[in-house]
């Protein structure tokens, strides 16, 4: 597979509905796993002297990875129909931020009223947070999970560049690509790497800690799209499995394994579909969820021990079903309508542009790459 610069502003109709279910499935899959880590495992760790579960998920933290993976292949998906830089840059604009300045009051104003240790921030961290690159500013997240979200950014940003400088080209974006994750390799072969769970502002901005996973996403993306030409596709996910080794030992080769086969299996090839309705609901609503369910949890959590005196099995359950109904509002009173309000100005921008002559016009319009066929 190769890629082609396309001129086409409008986007393809979706070849294969089924498969963008599956991926919702699997968006589903990556928030529940991300949740119950945060309720059975994580909150333990911070309150040792409240109940525990009898059963804890402490390996689920790693549907982080796979929402890395996931992010990867939906950009790429993006890239093929995205005719200009500005489109790109405005429908992330309009998917993100919204819906996380409403999270983001939302938990600020919970924790500052019902506090959690080492958790209170002030009126100066919620302004720079505001802005979603705390992490690049070394100020502290309102919400622990924002981690991931500076990393998502980062991702956009830099695709957004290799997009408008025509690196995503033909002859030069798969150059790119395996180039990257060699960096990747070097660095934690050769480089001094903090500890694994976190990272550093240069390894933010540069996907130096996660990145092999967004690329290994698109590589998904790519081998998904055209099965031709399929060996610099295998060593990014080869090269994905090193970084893994590198970062998480064969525990973490194990799961991106296990992601590489579910994305074969489920969304390369549908051989197992996934079209469990609550699942396909809980990915359609799992962003909205995973910027809510942490701190807010926490809160209903420890409220729910120590003044209602609940079990943990009820405990967690009830906290489970409020926060899933705070993300549903969120989604949609906030997300959907933010996410419909950008592609209705995508739609406006179109019509302007088709109606300015081209004499006039072809000097203005900022060129962009589509992945395509060879």
């Amino acid at each position: 597979m190769t890629f082609v610069a396309s001129e086409n502003p409008m986007p393809p109709d979706n070849p294969n509905p089924a498969r963008i279910q599956n991926l919702d499935s699997l968006r589903g899959v990556a928030a529940l796993s991300v949740l119950l880590y945060h309720y059975t495992q994580r909150f333990g760790d911070i309150f040792p002297d409240l109940p525990k579960p009898a059963i804890s998920l402490s390996r689920g933290f790693f549907g982080v990875h796979l929402f890395f993976v996931i992010s990867g292949f939906v950009i790429a998906l993006t890239l093929t129909k995205t005719g200009h830089v500005f489109n790109f840059i405005r429908n992330r604009f309009f998917r993100l931020y919204p819906t996380y300045w409403v999270a983001l009051v939302i938990t600020f104003t919970l924790v500052t009223f019902w506090p959690l240790p080492d958790r209170v921030r002030n009126f100066h961290e919620l302004l720079v947070n505001v802005t979603m690159i705390q992490h690049w500013l070394d100020v502290k997240h309102i919400d622990g999970v924002y981690w991931t979200l500076s990393l998502e950014l980062a991702f956009y940003v830099w695709m957004a560049v290799l997009l408008s400088l025509r690196l995503l080209t033909e002859e030069k974006g798969k150059y790119v690509l395996v180039g990257w994750m060699l960096l990747i390799v070097g660095y934690f072969q050769f480089g001094d790497p903090k500890f694994v769970y976190d990272s550093t502002i240069l390894e933010n901005i540069l996907l130096l800690r996660y990145g092999h996973l967004f690329f290994a996403g698109m590589a998904l993306y790519f081998w998904h799209q055209n099965r031709k030409s399929p060996i610099w596709k295998i060593v990014i996910l080869c090269l994905g499995l090193v970084v893994q080794y590198q970062t998480f030992q064969w525990e973490g080769v194990l799961i991106l394994l296990a992601i590489y086969s579910v994305f074969l299996g489920v969304v390369i090839r549908p051989l197992v579909p996934l079209t469990f309705k609550p699942l396909l609901w809980l990915g359609t609503i799992s962003y909205s969820l995973y910027l809510c369910h942490q701190y807010v949890g926490y809160i209903l959590l420890r409220y729910g021990y120590t003044v209602l005196h609940l079990r943990p099995a009820v405990n967690i359950s009830l906290t489970i079903s409020l926060c899933v109904g705070l993300a549903a509002l969120l989604h949609y009173l906030v997300e959907q309508p933010a996410v419909n309000l950008g592609k209705r100005l995508s739609k406006q921008v179109r019509s302007i542009s088709f109606s300015v002559p081209a004499n006039r016009g072809a000097g203005v319009r900022v060129a962009g790459a589509r992945f395509g066929d060879a």
